[in-house]
């Protein structure tokens, strides 16, 4: 059926706050008429008490075939009542269209998403992302890092026109977490999957305005086969 995202607060006592949203729950339909594919998988809370959580959303509800299955990047940001922010994107939404979503194989579709968000300085964001590879013989995503404003608009001071996308060897690459260290840097987590199936962990490091940081690992990456 069609799915929500939604953030509960609770207290330090470990009940639900009764004074944030709806008796504890913030609830906001952000692709209505869509099915299963909105999913909330990430939350920060803002200075200003703000709760801003992300994940994927069915790029056309309406769609039908493989169509149907492509999916878009969805930030929503609540204020600290738990009521949809007017202030950021439309409605307390920000949508990210990374690429088209694609069937790589009778039985699999590679489509836009995301896991991790991380607060930068100014109440601006970063979201942890993947987008199919552009190349036309490529069946596999690569990471994207994707920096929001506190508007909730696509931030053209970070990284390459507001986006920071890294491709490991042309692997199957899954984002994960992301966590912003206290000198500002962005220290992203997740797994690429190499042609022989061997699952390695990645971690990528950049700047706060999102250049890879060639401090870090090889070129602002880190990553080791644990099993091969």
């Amino acid at each position: 059926g069609d799915q929500q995202m939604a953030v509960a607060r609770f207290g330090a006592d470990g009940k639900l706050d009764k004074t944030f949203g709806r008796d504890g729950v913030a609830v906001l339909n952000v692709a209505p008429g869509g099915k299963s594919a909105e999913v909330a998988r990430a939350v920060v809370v803002q200075s200003s008490g703000a709760v801003v959580v992300a994940g994927p959303i069915e790029h056309d509800v309406a769609a039908t075939g493989d169509a149907a299955k492509d999916t878009d990047v969805a930030v929503v940001r609540f204020d600290a009542s738990g009521k949809p922010d007017a202030t950021f994107g439309k409605n307390g939404i920000a949508r990210v269209d990374l690429g088209a979503g694609r069937a790589v194989s009778a039985t699999s579709y590679l489509a836009d998403t995301s896991w991790g968000i991380g607060n930068l300085a100014g109440d601006k964001v970063v979201v942890f992302a993947s987008t199919p590879a552009l190349q036309a013989d490529r069946t596999d995503a690569d990471y994207v890092l994707v920096g929001l404003t506190s508007a909730g608009a696509v931030d053209t001071a970070f990284g390459t026109s507001g986006f920071t996308k890294v491709d490991l060897n042309n692997s199957g690459d899954s984002p994960r977490n992301v966590a912003v260290q206290a000198d500002g840097k962005i220290l992203a987590t997740g797994y690429s999957r190499d042609g022989d199936g061997i699952v390695s962990p990645v971690l990528i490091r950049t700047t706060s305005t999102g250049q890879l940081d060639t401090t870090f690992g090889t070129g602002g990456l880190a990553t080791a086969k644990v099993l091969a």
